[in-house]
Order: structure tokens, then C-alpha cells, then sequence
């Protein structure tokens, strides 16, 4: 649960700090 939760905790964060993810930062 946990590992899911980090990546969900990325996901969010690139969404918040890139403007979208896979958009500007990771692919």
C-alpha cells in the first residue's frame, strides 16, 4: 500500500509541479 501511495504522491506532485504528467516532466 504504501509503494502505491508514493506513487501516487508523484503523480500528484508532477501534475501540481510540471502542469501535467508526461507533459513537461516524465514520460
Amino acid at each position: 500500500v504504501q509503494a502505491t501511495f508514493n506513487v501516487v504522491s508523484e503523480f500528484s506532485l508532477t501534475e501540481r509541479g510540471e502542469g501535467g504528467f508526461g507533459s513537461t516532466g516524465k514520460q
